[in-house]
């Protein structure tokens, strides 16, 4: 794709992430069924949830005690991941290309000290130092991002900032069907995919899982 093709890309979609949060602080950023609205709790107990799960695979494979280490979230959008990534990290940053997003991410984490937000250029984490963070992940978010190149793009640069031995988890829903997404409907991503555009990444893969039983085959893989 064409730099002024790609930047188009990419202003469409903060241009529609600003405007969603500008209608609902929470309305998309998970699925809800018939105009439902997320009760504070529930989000909140939502976001425990999936860390939990997240924490499991760090622990599978990482050498670092989270306590003592440095993490990035890809996508953090209101924090609802991030507030619980504080608790367990010495250092959680949360990065997103959308402004509105970071900031109702600044009053929902607030009074959490170790907390950083920051803004991207919505397809890469430029500004971020080279092996820089200890663990590094994207829950629910590449399923979102519209053309395949921006994806691959930022698995590259996560693996960029990770320090030797690193993890990046990311997570995605894998029934998309279009080559390249609309609205927020992301791009397919493929293994094919995959294997192409990180052929020169040094990484290696250390999970890839998907409940055979889930309609929405959420997928996770885990690099190092």
């Amino acid at each position: 794709m064409k730099k002024a093709s790609l930047k188009n890309k990419v202003t469409e979609m903060r241009n529609l992430w600003d405007g969603l949060n500008k209608q609902s602080a929470t309305g998309y950023i998970s699925h809800l069924q018939h105009g439902a609205k997320w009760d504070d709790q529930e989000l909140h107990l939502t976001g425990i949830r999936f860390v939990d799960r997240m924490m499991e695979r760090f622990e599978d494979y990482g050498s670092i005690e989270p306590s003592y280490a440095r993490v990035l979230e890809i996508g953090c959008g209101i924090g609802r991941f991030l507030k619980v990534l504080s608790g367990r990290f010495k250092e959680a940053y949360g990065v997103d290309i959308s402004k509105e997003m970071l900031a109702t991410a600044k009053e929902y984490c607030l009074r959490m000290p170790n907390i950083r937000l920051l803004q991207t250029d919505g397809c890469s984490l430029k500004g971020i130092e080279d092996n820089s963070f200890d663990y590094c992940l994207s829950a629910g978010v590449f399923q979102h991002i519209t053309h395949i190149g921006v994806i691959l793009n930022y698995i590259r640069e996560a693996i960029r900032i990770l320090k030797p031995g690193g993890i990046f988890l990311f997570q995605f829903e894998a029934n998309r069907t279009s080559a390249e997404g609309k609205g927020q409907l992301g791009a397919r991503i493929t293994a094919e995919a995959l294997d192409t555009g990180l052929k020169d990444t040094p990484c290696a893969i250390r999970e890839i899982s998907m409940d055979p039983a889930d309609p929405i085959r959420n997928m996770v893989i885990v690099l190092q």
